[in-house]
This record gives C-alpha cells, sequence and structure tokens, in this order.
C-alpha cells in the first residue's frame, strides 16, 4: 500500500532558481512528486526551465499558460516532476530557470511506490476559470493506485485546500499551488477531482492529476535467531533480515508465557521450552521462527531474572517499567536503571557538604573566554543562558517573537537564494551561528551578532560524504577552514544517532566527531518520535552509559521506557561522553510535532518540554536548542511562532526560559557528586551565596521521593522555588511528591 511520508515546500517569492529541501524521513525506493510554478509578471515571457535535480523524469511539461493576456497579468509555466530516491540522495532539491516574478515549488515523499514504475498512468492536465479547480479524470490500472491532485491558481494563496476525500499536503503559505493525495482501491477511472477555493477567481487556474503505481508486494522478512543457555536462563541472538527494507520490531514468545523484545529470560523451573521469534518489517509483514532450548539448574544454585534489594523474584515490574535490577546468571545488566513510582528508596549518603567533590566539568561560561565574538555577546556571563532555535528565519516578524519567547541564538539561519538580511535578527538581540552558505558580506554587515559557525547537522549519518572516516574528514575540513579566518568565532556542530554508539560513528569514532568542533549538540526526539525510541532502545548504551551491553540490532524493554524526560537526561549524559566533559553540550528539545510521518508520532506538550529542558540541564546541558519545524496541522511550520495561544507553545517556552535565566548563576557552576538514590534524577549546586540548591526528577516515575541532605547543613527548612511552598527538614531528611513523570522541582536550602 502506498503512503504518504513527507513534504516540503519553498514558499510563494521572487528568486532565480528554485531549491526545496529534501522532505523528511526519505529512503531509498520512496518517489518523490514535484511541483514547480514559475511567473513572469510582463505578461510576454513565458518562464523556462533549464535543468532539473539529478534522476527527475518530466511527467507534465512546459504547461504555459496566461489567464489574461492583458496590462498587468502574467504569464506562468509549470512542470511536474517524478522521482526516485536512491541511497545517497542529497538534502535539497534546485530547478535551474532565469529569475522570475515569483516562483513556487511543492515536494511530497510516497513509500510504497513501484520504483521500477512508478507512474500508473500519465497525469491529466485542466486549466479554466472560476473557484473550482477540477482536474480531468485519468484511469487506473492497477488496484491501490495513489491519486495525486496538484492544483495552482494565480490569485489566491490556498495551501491547506482538498478535494473531497483527498489529505492536503500543502499546510502552510503563502502558496499558489497545493498538493492533495488519496488512495483509489480499485482500478478504472478516478473522475473529475474539484477543490473549492474562496470566491471567484477570474484570473485562471490549473490542475493536474497523477496516479502512482504501488509496489507489486512487500517481500515479508525472514526470521532467524541462535539460542544458548546457562543455568536457567536462555539468551538469543537475532540473525533476522529483510530483503527489501528494515526490522522495526523483534519480539519473543519464550514458552512459558512470557512475551518481549529483550534478548535473554529466566524460567522459574528447568526444562525444555520451545522460544518463538516474530519479527515486523517496515511494510508491516511479519516473519516467524521457532527453536527449542533446555535450561537446568547448575549445581543447585537458582537464578532469577529480576531483583530488588536482596529478594529475588521474576518478571517484577513497577507500573509498566522493568524493576531496577536485571540479571543474567549472576551478571547485573543495568545497575543504575530508573525506575517507576513505587521502588524501595535509597536516600543518600548523608556524607559532609564540605567534602563533596566536582563533577568532570567543561568550565561554564568562563569557556567561552577563548571567541571574542562570544565575549562581545556575554556569552561568557554566568546569567547568560543559551536558548537557540534550529534554522530560525531572520525576516517577517520572526526574530521579535522568538525574541520574546527567550530565544537568543539561531543555530543556523535561513536564508533567501537571492541574499539574506540579519538586521531584523540583530534587532532583537539574538546572535547567529551562521551556517555555510551566508556571504561573508552578510555576516560583516552584522558582525557582532554573528558569534560562531554552525558547521554541519548529523554529518555523522550523511552518507552524501561516504563512509565514516570520510565523513569525520569532512567536519574536520569544515572546522579547519572557519578557524582560520581567526575571526574570534566558535564552531559548532549538531549530532544525531551518532551519539547513541551504535552503528553510525562506530568504534567510539563519535569522540572524534565531539573533538573535531568546540561546540556541540544532538538531537533526539524521545517524546515524539517512536522511530527514535526504537533507536535509542537498541544502543547498548541503554539505559546505562557505564555498563554497555551488546543487544545485537534488538531494541530493550517497550516503546514507553523512553517516551519520558528521564531519556533527554541520558542523551545528555551521552553526549558529554562522547565530548569527554571538555566542551558545552546544547540538547535539542522539540516544540511541537518536528516533521515526523511514522505511525505513532505525536506532538509534545507543554509539560513535556518543561520535562526535557530540566532533564537535560540536570544532566550537565550547557543550553537547549529548539526544533520548531512542524508538521502536526495545528502549531504551523514554524511552530514557536505560528502556533495558536491555545496550545501553550509560547507561553510555556517564555516562562521556563525566564525561570531558567533567573538561576543561570546556579546553573552555570559545577555539579557535586553526591547521589540522592536511584529512583531520582538530581543535580547538587553550591553556588557560593549561601544556599545548596537541588534540581530534582522523579522521571520516568512518579510519586513520593525521599531526600538524604548532605551533612553540615543548617538550615532545616527546604524553600520550592517558584511553587510558593516549603518543605521541612527532619532528621537530615525531606520528602516531597512529583505527580507526573515530567515534573522538577527546585529546592533551596540554607547552608
Amino acid at each position: 500500500m502506498i503512503t504518504f511520508r513527507s513534504s516540503a515546500q519553498t514558499l510563494y517569492g521572487a528568486r532565480a532558481d528554485t531549491t526545496v529541501t529534501k522532505p523528511a524521513g526519505v529512503v531509498a525506493g520512496d518517489v518523490l512528486v514535484f511541483h514547480l510554478y514559475l511567473e513572469n509578471d510582463d505578461n510576454v515571457t513565458y518562464p523556462t526551465l533549464t535543468a532539473v535535480p539529478s534522476g527527475a523524469v518530466v511527467q507534465v511539461d512546459n504547461y504555459a499558460f496566461a489567464p489574461t493576456i492583458g496590462s498587468g497579468e502574467r504569464t506562468t509555466t509549470e512542470w511536474v516532476y517524478t522521482l526516485v530516491a536512491g541511497s545517497a540522495e542529497p538534502s535539497a532539491y534546485t530547478f535551474t530557470h532565469p529569475a522570475v516574478s515569483a516562483s513556487n515549488l511543492t515536494v511530497a515523499a510516497y513509500t510504497g511506490v513501484d520504483p521500477g514504475n512508478p507512474v500508473d498512468v500519465a497525469a491529466s492536465t485542466a486549466r479554466g476559470t472560476g473557484n473550482t479547480l477540477s482536474a480531468a479524470s485519468v484511469t487506473t490500472v492497477t488496484n491501490n493506485a495513489m491519486l495525486v491532485w496538484l492544483g495552482a491558481d494565480w490569485n489566491t494563496y490556498i495551501q491547506g485546500i482538498q478535494p473531497p476525500g483527498y489529505t492536503s499536503r500543502t499546510p502552510t503559505g503563502p502558496t499558489v499551488i497545493c498538493t492533495a493525495d488519496a488512495i483509489q482501491a480499485t482500478a478504472g477511472a478516478s473522475g473529475t477531482v474539484t477543490a473549492t477555493i474562496t470566491g471567484n477567481d477570474t484570473y485562471g487556474w490549473t490542475a493536474f492529476l497523477l496516479a502512482l503505481r504501488p509496489s507489486t508486494g512487500n517481500q515479508p522478512p525472514i526470521a532467524g535467531f541462535s539460542v544458548t543457555s546457562s543455568g536457567l536462563t536462555a539468551t538469543v541472538t537475532s540473525t533476522a533480515s529483510d530483503p527489501d527494507g528494515t526490522i522495526v520490531s523483534t519480539v519473543y514468545n519464550w514458552g512459558d508465557g512470557t512475551t518481549n523484545s529483550l534478548i535473554s529470560h529466566t524460567y522459574a523451573t528447568a526444562g525444555t521450552y520451545t522460544i518463538t521469534q516474530t519479527v515486523t518489517d517496515n511494510m508491516s509483514s511479519t516473519g516467524t521462527v521457532s527453536k527449542s532450548v533446555t535450561v537446568a539448574t547448575a549445581g543447585g544454585a537458582s537464578f532469577t531474572r529480576f531483583k530488588v534489594g536482596t529478594t529475588n523474584v521474576i518478571d517484577i515490574k513497577v507500573g509498566t517499567l522493568p524493576v531496577a535490577k536485571a540479571y543474567i546468571g549472576t551478571t547485573e545488566l543495568y545497575p543504575n536503571l530508573v525506575t517507576g513510582a513505587g521502588e524501595p528508596t535509597d536516600t543518600g549518603s548523608g556524607a559532609a557538604l564540605s567534602s563533596l567533590s566536582n563533577e568532570a566539568w567543561y568550565g561554564g561560561p568562563s569557556y567561552q573566554n577563548t571567541w571574542s565574538r562570544a565575549v562581545g555577546a556575554g556569552m561568557n556571563s554566568t546569567s547568560f543562558f543559551p536558548f537557540a532555535v534550529f534554522y530560525g528565519k531572520p525576516v517577517d516578524g520572526h526574530p521579535a517573537i522568538l525574541s520574546a519567547a527567550g530565544v537568543n541564538v539561531f543555530m543556523g539561519a535561513e536564508r533567501p537564494t537571492s541574499g539574506g538580511n540579519l538586521s531584523e535578527m540583530a534587532a532583537s538581540n539574538i546572535y547567529l551561528l551562521a551556517q555555510g552558505d551566508w556571504t561573508a558580506a552578510e555576516i560583516a554587515a552584522q558582525a557582532g551578532s554573528v558569534v560562531g559557525y554552525h558547521l554541519a547537522d548529523e554529518i555523522e549519518m550523511n552518507s552524501s560524504y561516504g563512509n565514516d572516516a570520510a565523513r569525520l574528514a569532512a567536519l574536520q575540513q569544515l572546522a579547519s577552514n572557519a578557524r582560520a579566518l581567526n575571526d574570534g568565532r566558535f564552531v559548532q556542530a549538531n549530532f544525531g544517532n551518532g551519539a547513541l554508539g551504535t552503528y553510525w560513528a562506530p568504534n567510539g569514532n563519535m569522540t572524534n566527531y565531539a573533538a573535531a568542533v568546540d561546540n556541540e549538540s544532538v538531537d533526539k526526539y524521545a517524546y515524539t518520535s517512536p522511530a527514535v525510541r526504537f533507536e535509542i532502545r537498541r544502543s547498548s548504551y541503554w539505559p546505562d552509559i557505564n555498563n554497555p551491553v551488546e543487544k545485537n540490532g534488538s531494541p530493550i524493554g517497550v516503546d514507553s521506557d523512553a517516551k519520558n524526560a528521564w531519556t533527554y537526561w541520558w542523551l545528555t549524559k551521552m553526549m558529554r561522553k562522547w565530548a569527554n566533559d571538555a566542551r558545552p553540550i546544547w540538547t535539542f528539545v522539540e516544540t511541537a510535532k518536528p516533521l515526523l510521518t511514522e505511525d505513532g508520532a505525536t506532538t509534545i506538550t507543554p509539560g513535556q518540554i518543561e520535562g526535557a529542558v530540566w532533564a537535560s540541564i540536570i544532566a550537565g546541558a550547557a543550553g537547549i536548542s529548539w526544533f520548531q519545524h512542524n508538521n502536526d496541522n495545528v502549531n504551523g511550520t514554524y511552530s514557536i511562532v505560528d502556533s495558536p495561544d491555545a496550545s501553550g507553545i509560547r507561553t510555556k517556552l517564555t516562562s521556563l526560559s525566564g525561570r531558567v535565566r533567573a538561576l543561570a548563576a546556579v546553573i552555570n557552576t559545577p555539579s557535586k557528586v553526591y547521589s540522592f538514590g536511584v529512583d531520582k534524577i538530581t543535580m547538587l549546586k553550591v553556588p557560593g551565596d549561601g544556599y545548596v540548591y537541588i534540581f530534582a526528577m522523579a522521571s520516568p516515575g512518579t510519586g513520593v521521593r525521599t531526600f538524604t541532605i548532605p551533612g553540615g547543613i543548617s538550615g532545616t527548612t527546604v524553600t520550592v522555588i517558584d511553587e510558593s511552598r516549603t518543605i521541612s527538614i527532619s532528621a537530615g531528611k525531606f520528602s516531597d511528591t512529583f505527580t507526573n513523570e515530567y515534573d522538577c522541582h527546585i529546592y533551596k536550602i540554607t547552608i
């Protein structure tokens, strides 16, 4: 079955050449449908096209139309192209043409299309005037073809319109073209497909209808595994494969009523059991295979799968989460696994405050003293805490809105191909990490506002650079080129899956990627993306970065284990690991639905945003970077700017950034080495103002948590910052309740 994956667009505007970014999540075999609209105001010269992306195949060619010839009217030309994605697609696609009064370009990506013969029937074309954009009927020859309707109007922005029964893939604007689609279950005539616009356009419209052919059939995955036993414990190693896709789920039925995704299982009694593996691929096809295993006690010893304290138990969970101690035989798998509410509380050591050492640390804001532009921006001050936005829009009123929401850095900024201007950004007191397409002259025009260079985004995953060694070399060369400018600016890069320590940047090479730059960030959207959570759960470092366990490509636990603020804490700790605590880490947090198309993807809630931020800071994040781009059809393309007030996004970001900055002088000091117990994540600060500060979360759990404070503290009352309440200390301890897993309480105690 063909399914829509994602879309991208370049909005209506004047330009020479038109470039659109690759839709999110595109993989080899996907089919992209491009609709390009070019317009001239002279009513004489029809726009022309001189070059198209490599591999693009024309479906509607040079469709020229002058709605009404006469003074002040326009001449337009349109094209529709398809392209079968390869294994190394570029990050953007360019259609080359002379300068035009306006261009508009959309691209929609589809999966499940027959890559060898993607078009089921040639596109129909139609044009006219009025308020109904009617594409002529096409007659499909294959069941379950995807009908793609492509409309254009010369007098009205038509983003979001769709024929009845169709789904718009162009939700935002301004755009004079729109794409919508629908599955035709039974082959035959589609009938005329019509969308209605507001008003009556006497200038003119066009409408095309293209049918994509579904793949002839998905090859199911091939299940396979080997199994060994030790005592009562069986351990499996998956050898499953998929001939035409990827395996997204591996589940074992252990033959005793237990089914899960773990790679080992301890039985209650000796005997022979049948283990059945079920694997599911990215097209929802499954494969199964079964094998027998015999387990027995060894020398009279009986080993259990889980322990709580000194008590042996089997398959115990707290809520939906596994308990803290997991064993294979006598080997403890995850000694630091944080669990849900109800687990016995470790109440801390009570060691004297004066005896506590500092955690390993990159040095705080004074780290920025090396770069004069960062110093000029005040980034070396303990009162400065970076809230960046990834590829913010530096014009059209965006900077003022972002600044009011607490943003003070652009990690990259959208630059029109016709040239960019940073004056609006600078006037809003926002600083820029400039990416490579900003010119030296544009940077020089606002020199004080450009504090660094954003060199690359997820370069460790970008196969267009070649293998892992070539990707690392490319980043090192980019850094060398930027540093050669000797202009007082630091270099920065953002990383993705490399931080997980799995298939990208293998064998610890992520340390070398991190060392190539002066500042790094990490982006994995655990609250909103099931695919991200799947990749996280099969990292050998999940959930304990200090005790990696090989998972043989299979995830551990269940999806909900990673859908919490604790995962952002873990990601920040992972990135600190690769940076050797020698450089500041900024952690990405999504502000809506970050261009996700997989089943189960969600929009983050304001409470989850706050939880992700505080968990990252508790883990040692020196900055937060917002990913505001969105495709949930509610909060707009730029969710911080476009979201309705009712969503609460801007309100949350504004208040949250204010809270963080109010505590920046505390946060920007080294944390103390001290454990408040495995049932919570905490950060202990002693900034020298006569108080001790404890930042705490129970994530991924909830409920009551007890804290044993360090010795030598005279205060008998805890002030809970920003909550207008206090808690009494008794016998060196206090307790508090965490209602939601994303709740963070900040405690202040007089020393």
